[in-house]
């Protein structure tokens, strides 16, 4: 599982696969706030065309449906927030599948 609290991730076990991809989105504190805020509330996810079952921030604990749909097919993921990071410096959160996923 991902933890994004960790300064360094360490190898992930075989049985997960693990994606990281650093890209520049700007520059200084304003740009920061801007990224953290749509990191938080989903934006990775409902900009690569997924709907969320929320409006508002990931939280620990809080359970939801991503939903994808290709095709014409409608595929409902079941997940639920481990950890959210809000740091200074450093933002992001883990989410596991749940039964159904």
């Amino acid at each position: 599982m991902t933890a994004p609290a960790e300064p360094a991730w360490g190898p992930s076990p075989d049985d997960h696969r693990r994606a990281q991809v650093t890209a520049v989105i700007g520059h200084g504190d304003d740009d920061f706030a801007r990224a953290a805020h749509d990191v938080l509330r989903w934006a990775v996810k409902t900009r690569s065309g997924f709907a969320v079952s929320t409006d508002g921030p990931a939280e620990p604990g809080q359970r939801l449906t991503v939903t994808a749909r290709v095709a014409g097919i409608t595929i409902r993921e079941p997940v639920e927030v481990v950890e959210v990071t809000d740091a200074r410096d450093r933002v992001g959160f883990s989410y596991r599948a749940l039964p159904g996923y």
